[in-house]
């Protein structure tokens, strides 16, 4: 990158897979939080859908579910409103609305899986099981990631004015496609999964680029015990 401006890692992936920029393309971002003490569970959905408005995203798929303890966001988005996707998650735990985000996994995608973005409050138990899986975590992952497909694909079939109320029955109908609450609680105390503040500071920080002529060659080498 050898204009004036600063990239971020974001930036320089984005211009390797389309010339023409992110804007064009979309993604998905899967991410699971604990909701904060004294956050208002009935907000979390109507409030992610207002801020995808009021960046003017067109084109926007995917489910918020809320749990009793947890919140699961699949978000289908344009490429390039990933990164404020992630950082108004970050503000909602500033403000303790979220807290121990985990961004489980972003990718490009080449069709949205859901008909439309749809958020619900679910009446499950708020007791955890503790979940010990087997294998290993990027397996686990992609069980969770499975469920969502299999849960948009459900979704796909039916009237788009249904939606609401089939996910709000979906822990009697269909529990077996939700991810249960003690794989989220696995999902945010696993050090290998990104935080919020990971994710941010890896995508979002400038990328330093080291030219050839800044490399000081041969590198200097201690002799010791000589130096």
């Amino acid at each position: 990158v050898m204009s004036g401006e600063s990239s971020t890692l974001f930036d320089v992936v984005a211009r390797t897979r389309r010339p023409g920029g992110a804007g064009d393309l979309l993604a998905k971002v899967l991410a699971v939080s604990r909701i904060g003490a004294s956050a208002d569970r009935a907000l979390i959905g109507p409030n992610v859908v207002k801020f995808f408005e009021e960046k003017g995203c067109q084109s926007l798929s995917g489910v918020a579910l809320v749990y009793p303890k947890h919140s699961l966001f699949y978000v289908e988005l344009p490429t390039d409103l990933v990164n404020s996707f992630v950082a108004y998650l970050s503000q909602l735990e500033k403000t303790g609305q979220l807290s121990d985000s985990r961004v489980l996994q972003t990718s490009d995608i080449v069709a949205p899986v859901f008909p439309r973005f749809a958020h619900r409050m679910l009446g499950m138990s708020a007791k955890i099981t503790e979940y010990k899986p087997t294998e290993s975590l990027d397996t686990v992952i992609f069980e969770c990631l499975s469920n969502f497909y299999r849960l948009g694909a459900h979704l796909s079939k039916i009237d788009p004015a249904n939606i609401e109320t089939v996910l709000e029955d979906l822990p009697d109908s269909a529990p077996e496609i939700l991810c249960s609450p003690g794989m989220v609680e696995f999902f945010i105390k696993s050090e290998e999964i990104d935080s919020l503040g990971d994710f941010l500071t890896r995508y979002v920080l400038p990328a330093r680029v080291t030219l050839d002529n800044e490399v000081v060659w041969p590198h200097p080498v201690r002799l010791f015990p000589y130096e």
